[in-house]
């Protein structure tokens, strides 16, 4: 399955329950900071990633979930490499 950031929010959105529509998550948004994701909220994007991607996440990839952008890019730099 080809990675898009529509995708990528589109998942979270459901994965997570938000509130919101993907067109209220801009790519530079923080995860974090602009969007109130905790660490049990990265744990199940990163699962739901791994499942719908085949893009392997692992504790030392945390910088990746910075932004939608960097989360983004980390997927299809992996997903590019073959990275499972």
């Amino acid at each position: 399955m080809e990675i898009t950031i529509d995708g990528l929010k589109d998942l979270m959105i459901s994965r997570l329950g938000l509130d919101m529509e993907p067109g209220d998550i801009q790519p530079e948004d923080s995860l974090q900071n602009d969007l109130g994701l905790d660490s049990v909220d990265l744990l199940e994007v990163a699962i739901g990633i791994e499942r719908t991607y085949r893009v392997k996440i692992t504790q030392n990839d945390t910088a990746a979930f910075e932004s939608l952008q960097s989360l983004f890019d980390f997927c299809s730099e992996q997903s590019l490499a073959g990275v499972k």
